[in-house]
């Protein structure tokens, strides 16, 4: 049996600070670009994209940590950041930013290396990705997320205690 990988998704997502006269189909790609290969600017008027931010259907590589904000220089304005919020995305992990597992795997695997994480650093830990998925579309309804809402260390590792 062959085993095939699958490298590349396709998924929704939302750029979120770019100017208002800067949402355009052009500026739209040009940072999409950044993530992968947009294969689709939603604009519902044309050249322009109407709304809080852009949505853009992106092609990109799942084994990469997904990433969330970019400076980018928009003019009359200067640098402003852009972050990337995925929409309906599968298991995803706020530790390291992939997609195809949950947080929880990556805390159980640093508590087995590096021991028990503390409140502080679980937050810490998680912290870079949160907020990394859309909560809502562009007429402002909610539509969910695959996010856990809450974290928590794994509980202490007992050995077990064979007697002879």
């Amino acid at each position: 049996m062959n085993l095939l990988l699958l490298t590349l998704g396709t998924f929704w997502v939302q750029l979120h600070g770019v100017p208002a006269f800067c949402m355009t189909i052009i500026v739209a790609k040009a940072i999409g670009a950044i993530l992968g290969e947009v294969l689709w600017v939603d604009n519902r008027d044309g050249t322009y994209c109407v709304g809080h931010f852009i949505r853009i259907h992106l092609r990109f590589d799942v084994t990469q940590p997904l990433i969330r904000l970019t400076p980018d220089t928009f003019p009359k304005v200067g640098e402003r950041i852009v972050n990337f919020k995925y929409e309906y995305l599968p298991e995803n992990c706020f530790a390291c930013g992939k997609i195809g597992h949950l947080t929880q795997v990556c805390i159980d695997k640093y508590e087995l290396s590096q021991g028990s994480l503390t409140p502080s650093l679980l937050a810490q830990f998680s912290s870079v990705f949160v907020d990394l998925e859309g909560g809502t579309n562009l007429r402002g309804n909610s539509i969910g997320s695959s996010a856990q809402s809450t974290l928590t260390p794994s509980p202490p590792h007992k050995t077990p205690i064979h007697s002879p």
